[in-house]
């Protein structure tokens, strides 16, 4: 056992190796785990040139330091869970990038029933896109293919006071809890800390390291005592523009980057930029047009009743026919609109112009991450084109919802 002190904190990091320790102190990158038949593979998903530790594995053995230690996993396992074990001040000035394999017991994991682990999990975020939950329960439509998807994805979390605060997967939770599967779920333990530890001081590492998002519609920070306490998805305050930034990314117009930096609230980020663009304040918009578009289409499911959605005495299969035939069509028109917008973006020479108004303080990045795909913003449909019209009132039809 290793612990680890700073000013702010004290830190505990469980059941590693003394190199694995001394890489978590020294580290200043962040790393992904990637679970292989038997040990967890850390490999480094960042680009710049601080090292990252050959620890020694009961596994596999590294002889040579500064070289790749080969790994003995398949292949094409696919990656299962992003995360990053610690961000902390990099020491060291090594130009070598290193691959260790690491034993499973670096980073702890609990296998329980999902009504179990929810009873010791707890959110870490106060919003969730209730329409992208929606879009995930697809990976829920029975029980088998709920074991199966939660097989592969393990939930990155933090213990603190006995609880285990998830920093990862909150939409895959609640879809979980929405569609109401019993099956077996796994948390990843990333990082321990001291219960001495108060509670303000906790929630002001969380949000500085990138694993909590504590914000209201307003993006404020909100009072802890409302943090929800599960999982449940109305226990969440809906996040129109949280859905947006995934169905963008969904439908092609956004790429996320390889690093973690890029990827840790990436929708998260590109929503904030659509509310921060829901009136031209900003000039931003390419067009008069297109702004009052996306402002009629946003009030429209702003207004949709998503009490009537998550009604528990709908069956999975309804809701999993609700999001595909009236969520993500509808979604697929308002990317359309921001399209262009978030191309307009993207074009902007790095500089003051292209920081974005607030971002700095809620994310700590003056731009925001990944990039816009082109090719996907030139092949949108065209506003005033007859199939996009048709497209609208095809939606509110099957949504039963009087136009804006």
């Amino acid at each position: 056992t290793t612990t680890t002190t700073t000013t702010t904190m004290r830190a505990r990091v469980d059941r590693c190796s003394s190199a694995a320790a001394r890489s978590l102190r020294r580290g200043g990158r962040m790393l992904s785990v990637i679970p292989g038949p038997r040990r967890f593979h850390y490999r480094s998903t960042s680009t710049s040139t601080m090292d990252v530790v050959v620890a020694r594995s009961t596994k596999t053995k590294s002889n040579t330091k500064g070289k790749k230690t080969p790994s003995k996993g398949k292949k094409d396992d696919k990656i299962v869970s992003k995360l990053n074990a610690v961000s902390v001040k990099d020491e060291t000035k090594n130009k070598e990038e290193h691959i260790g394999n690491i034993d499973e017991d670096l980073c702890a994991t609990i296998t329980k029933p999902w009504s179990e682990i929810k009873k010791i999990a707890r959110p870490s975020q106060t919003a969730c896109g209730w329409d992208w939950t929606f879009y995930k329960l697809a990976n829920f439509s029975s029980e088998e293919t709920a074991r199966e998807y939660m097989a592969v994805k393990p939930v990155p979390v933090v213990k603190y006071r006995g609880y285990y605060y998830v920093v990862d997967h909150h939409h895959t939770l609640s879809a979980l809890e929405l569609a109401g599967w019993e099956v077996d779920v796994t948390l990843e333990e990333i990082y321990v800390f001291e219960d001495d530890l108060n509670e303000e001081a906790f929630w002001g590492i969380m949000e500085g390291k990138g694993w909590s998002f504590c914000r209201d519609e307003n993006y404020r920070r909100i009072d802890l005592k409302d943090l929800p306490k599960n999982f449940e998805l109305s226990s969440f305050r809906n996040d129109v523009f949280r859905s947006l930034g995934g169905f963008a990314r969904k439908f092609g117009v956004l790429k996320r980057g390889k690093s973690l930096e890029d990827r840790l609230f990436f929708e998260f980020q590109w929503g904030y930029f659509f509310w921060l663009h829901r009136s031209d304040k900003y000039r931003l918009w390419p067009s008069a047009e297109l702004s009052r578009g996306f402002d009629r289409l946003m009030t429209m499911v702003e207004n949709t009743d998503k009490d009537e959605y998550i009604d528990k005495r709908r069956d999975v299969t309804d809701m999993i026919e609700l999001s595909e035939r009236v969520l993500q069509p509808l979604y697929s028109v308002l990317v359309q609109y921001i399209g262009p917008l978030a191309a307009t973006y993207d074009e902007l020479p790095p500089g003051e112009t292209k920081k974005v108004p607030g971002l700095k303080t809620l994310f700590g990045r003056d731009y925001l991450p990944g990039a816009v795909n082109e090719t996907a913003v030139q092949g949108l449909i065209h506003i005033n084109s007859l199939k996009n019209k048709k497209v609208v009132k095809k939606v509110l039809k099957e949504a039963s919802i009087d136009e804006v």
